[in-house]
């Protein structure tokens, strides 16, 4: 029984180490705030008073893609209320983009 156990735990830690590593965040790549799903647009609220430039969004904002230059952005954000900071990606890959029509792009060009 103990030996199934181990193997299972051991099984858990060797295959979540190659995600959290691909995941671990460094301050200067864009960086992927995760906030809390009961208040809509809380992760735009918390880079901005992390002083993060914003680079995209999910529709709810409670998942935004930032960068900042300041060493201790990372800080700052879970200072702000970020409940999970990681590097963004693999994160921005599963974020919906929203592309412009043609006739959009004509239409704002007049």
């Amino acid at each position: 029984m103990k030996t199934g156990l181990l193997v299972g735990l051991f099984a858990i830690v060797v295959g979540l180490a190659p995600a959290a590593l691909a995941l671990t965040p460094t301050p200067d790549a864009p960086l992927a705030i995760i906030a809390s799903p009961w208040q809509p647009g809380a992760a735009l609220r918390i880079a901005a008073a992390a002083g993060g430039t914003l680079i995209a969004a999910s529709s709810g904002g409670t998942v935004a893609i930032v960068r900042s230059d300041h060493p201790a952005f990372i800080d700052q954000l879970f200072a702000a209320g970020a409940w999970l900071v990681l590097d963004a990606t693999a994160v921005q890959a599963c974020l919906p983009t929203q592309t412009r029509s043609h006739r959009e792009d004509e239409s704002n060009a007049r």
